[in-house]
């Protein structure tokens, strides 16, 4: 059996399109995200046959704009949700967002040396998705500088685009790396361009004698490797939400049940993400931000969709939002990226 599932988010319409092949049965299923959809079935006179026509239905529909994606199930709070909101049930399932969630594995290496008698540096080779550790380099490049007091900028994180699940409605890349560097003090980088810098390399060589292995020049003292020495390898999975909290306000087509259960379930979904900790779902790319903090004046002045958040491993209270314009991302141009520093 062979189940190709595809999704659709252009900002209007959220739809998804799954084909079963089993033998020489064809079974389609399609609808909303996070509804069950409507599904119907046919039998052709054999496999081959069903396998071109499904393959038929599935190119006409990756001409629509439909991209291949992960089928997952709905966020834990929607299997949570109370008897009295089922009204909502229906509302919230059509209107979740895909989102990367980006995870971070044990830590397995330590860069600052004068903190830690025994650091290991960074064992995890130069192309691997990573937080902190040592980046992926050509010899042929310039190293990214902080403009304000001359130290090169440590790796932040860096993301290995073929690790990356696709979803719709964000054109992330599939190869290359990109990277995100930061000079010392988080806080004083945020909307400073001469403070942060993100690298994109559409191509990747593995041969060591193209990269820069030895980064001794990178300091310890008065780097972010004051803050973040650690190194933790990356993994990533597509994810859903509702992003109430950062949606609230949305022009949303809201049914008529929702007005009156509105206020409750705001309450309940507030005391549950604070209960569940699922504040923390935002090391993500993708999706919406949630701040960690009241930073209002941030949501006024930013501009472009959310590209990357994450709290460092480390600390938790320390969080990172880099944003994007779509065309810029289309485009691959991650030269006016957005960054904002937030503290719990």
């Amino acid at each position: 059996m062979e189940v190709i599932y595809l999704e659709l988010s252009d900002g209007q319409s959220h739809k998804f399109y799954e084909v079963t092949i089993n033998n020489a049965e064809a079974t389609i299923r399609y609808g909303r995200i996070g509804t069950q959809g409507q599904t119907s079935s046919q039998t052709y006179d054999t496999p081959e046959k069903a396998q071109t026509e499904a393959t038929k239905k599935i190119n006409e529909k990756l001409k629509k704009g439909y991209v291949q994606a992960t089928l997952i199930e709905n966020p834990q709070f929607l299997r949570d949700l109370p008897r009295k909101f089922s009204p909502l049930k229906k509302f919230i399932e059509e209107n979740l967002k895909p989102y990367i969630k980006i995870t971070a594995g044990e830590q397995v290496g330590e860069m600052n040396t004068l903190s830690y008698v025994n650091a290991n540096g960074d064992p995890l080779t130069l192309w691997q998705s990573k937080i902190g550790g040592n980046p992926y380099f050509p010899k042929d490049m310039a190293y990214p500088i902080d403009r304000i007091d001359g130290l090169a900028m440590p790796l932040l994180i860096q993301i290995n685009c073929a690790d990356v699940p696709q979803i719709a409605g964000f054109d992330f890349p599939q190869q290359g790396i990109l990277q995100f560097y930061l000079g010392f003090e988080p806080a004083d980088a945020s909307s400073n361009p001469d403070k942060y810098r993100v690298l994109y390399f559409p191509e990747i060589s593995e041969d060591e004698n193209d990269l820069i292995t030895d980064f001794s020049f990178i300091d310890n003292d008065y780097t972010i490797r004051d803050f973040y020495g650690e190194v933790y390898p990356l993994s990533f999975s597509v994810s859903h939400d509702f992003f109430w909290e950062s949606r609230y306000g949305e022009n949303i087509e809201i049914p008529e049940e929702f007005p009156e259960l509105s206020q409750a379930f705001n309450e309940w979904i507030y005391d549950y993400n604070y209960e569940h900790h699922t504040g923390m779902r935002g090391d993500k790319l993708g999706g919406y931000v949630n701040f960690c903090s009241e930073v209002n004046h941030l949501k006024e002045e930013i501009k472009g969709r959310l590209l990357l958040e994450f709290y460092h491993p480390f600390n938790s209270d320390h969080s990172f939002y880099f944003f994007i314009e779509n065309a810029q991302l289309k485009n691959r141009d991650f030269s006016e990226i957005e960054f904002y520093f937030d503290c719990m």
